[in-house]
């Protein structure tokens, strides 16, 4: 069962850099310069990934899809729709815009830098269809209640370290900068992998 935790938690730690609107998240937060938001940001990003991560170990989430029936279709095509608008962004930042492409976000209090974190993962489609494939794909059967509950507080920190981390990059000025010129190849990079998510969605769920 450990091998299994550990290949799923290395896959999870992948698939954290993909595109999304959580490393969107972390980078706007980041490119503040202030690595106590960025950490708070983080710490709710990681509660949304540790409950989305239970709800699938547990079997909830293929309840879940099954009892959406039509409506998890519209969940995916939500999903893949956002990745393909987020790749046409990119695609389109790159080719006509001069602007940054990620801009500077700001929030009133530490709370609202959490609570932004936490809500913006459990609205996130892709994070729901990501860990209802990763718990078909690594756990044929549903995991007893206390090996969801260790695999999901190890979810936890790796989430939240990953995120931290994350936007740390994006509070070294030099590196922040380059990343985030308007003709920026990092741009084009993007485009494609926000296409990759986007197909992604449909051949894993």
């Amino acid at each position: 069962m450990w091998l299994n935790f550990l290949s799923a938690w290395g896959i999870f730690c992948l698939a954290v850099w993909l595109p999304g609107p959580n490393t969107f998240l972390a980078a706007s937060i980041g490119i503040k310069g202030n690595l106590k938001l960025v950490c708070i940001t983080a710490l709710g990003i990681a509660i949304g990934s540790a409950f989305w991560c239970f709800v699938a170990t547990t079997g909830i989430s293929l309840l879940i899809a099954q009892n959406l029936g039509v409506g998890f279709i519209f969940l995916k095509i939500s999903a893949s729709a956002y990745m393909l608008y987020l790749a046409y962004q990119s695609m389109r930042q790159y080719l006509f815009s001069n602007q940054n492409f990620i801009k500077s976000t700001n929030y009133l209090n530490n709370f609202e830098y959490f609570f932004k974190g936490l809500i913006i993962t459990m609205t996130n489609p892709k994070a729901f269809a990501f860990w209802s494939a990763l718990g078909l794909l690594k756990f044929q059967n549903p995991l007893a209640l206390n090996e969801a509950v260790i695999f999901s507080i190890g979810t936890y920190f790796l989430s939240a370290l990953s995120y931290s981390f994350m936007g740390y990059i994006f509070t070294i000025g030099n590196i922040s900068n380059y990343l985030n010129k308007p003709k920026s190849i990092i741009n084009l990079i993007f485009a494609g992998l926000f296409l990759f998510v986007g197909v992604e969605i449909w051949i894993l769920t």
